[in-house]
């Protein structure tokens, strides 16, 4: 029975502690207006960061089975020399034949061409990318094909897929583009075709270099000839798929199986050589991680302020009615 009275005495409080507050909020519409506009202001910023971090964290690559897609990341632990993305080129067909969990494994370099349109010269930033690795991908383009395998020899680079922004702006979107020829560094590249709407690789920029954009504007071929690139520099992209049932520790103990035989191969070059493979997921986030903190401390920030804010109006207003 009096745990029954205490529980009518507290509602009757909070039914009495509401009807003043609505009370204040009718007597006073200007400070209505402005506590509703600081909490709206400060919970409409908030929820548009909050959403920002959410698409990039929780949501899957936009590629064929992206659990799949890995980086090989190279490192020279016992030098203290640091790698974050990188892996050497000339070790890649030893990859291939020695590491059975991968289902096939591609490398990728950045390419750099102007694009003259009248008087003004434009720089687009692509990618230089093997016959394997779109399809490995697994998107389509929206027009033409793939790069075909015969494409991707050495010196026979002078072909290329446009991105679909690309194709918009500088070529109007032009339905008849693939098989044209387009105009790049005063040299002629004839277009494949053109990638989807929103497809970029890689998604976000694995380099130091400041770029205007993270959005790549083509992929060409990579046209390197295996045999001659160096064993143990890493100085290209490197990422693998992953057969269908492979654990990433499964895949993790045969690279490094595979690399203990390239240092005993090539020890002039990979000697204490290393190799860690990273989810493409983790190591697309990961080259964000820090602004994605800092936007949800913002985020935090700004909430915190709002609600310190109304508190403060609350605080004044109540004085205020207290003195009167």
């Amino acid at each position: 029975m009096k745990t029954r009275t205490a529980q009518t005495v507290s509602f009757e409080s909070l039914r009495t502690d509401l009807r003043q507050v609505f009370r204040q909020i009718c007597s006073a519409p200007g400070f209505t207006i402005a506590v509703v506009l600081v909490l709206a202001s400060g919970f409409a910023v908030s929820t548009a960061i909050f959403s920002a971090v959410r698409s990039v964290l929780l949501t899957p690559l936009p590629f064929r089975n992206p659990d799949c897609l890995v980086q090989i990341i190279s490192q020279w632990p016992k030098s203290g020399d640091q790698n974050d993305w990188s892996a050497p080129l000339g070790d890649l067909p030893d990859l291939k034949v020695s590491v059975a969990a991968f289902q096939d494994v591609a490398a990728y370099r950045y390419a750099l061409l102007n694009l003259k349109a009248g008087s003004e010269a434009e720089s687009l930033y692509g990618v230089r990318v093997p016959a394997n690795l779109l399809p490995m991908l697994g998107v389509h383009p929206q027009l033409g094909s793939w790069i075909p395998a015969e494409y991707d020899r050495p010196g026979n680079t002078h072909t290329l897929l446009l991105s679909d922004e690309l194709w918009r702006r500088a070529f109007h979107a032009d339905p008849h583009m693939v098989g044209k020829t387009v105009r790049l560094d005063a040299q002629d590249y004839l277009v494949l075709g053109v990638m989807p709407r929103g497809f970029n690789f890689p998604m976000k920029l694995a380099t130091t270099a400041l770029l205007p954009t993270d959005q790549m504007q083509f992929w060409m071929p990579l046209g390197a000839d295996l045999s001659r690139e160096p064993h143990g520099a890493p100085n290209a992209g490197v990422i693998a798929r992953l057969k269908e049932g492979v654990l990433l520790a499964q895949a993790q103990e045969q690279l490094e199986a595979a690399y203990r035989l390239l240092a005993h191969e090539y020890p002039a070059t990979n000697t204490n050589l290393s190799a860690v493979l990273v989810s493409l997921q983790q190591q697309t986030v990961g080259q964000v991680n820090a602004s994605l903190f800092a936007l949800l401390a913002g985020a935090g920030l700004i909430l915190l302020l709002g609600c310190s804010n109304v508190a403060a109006l609350l605080l004044a207003r109540a004085s205020l009615a207290s003195a009167s």
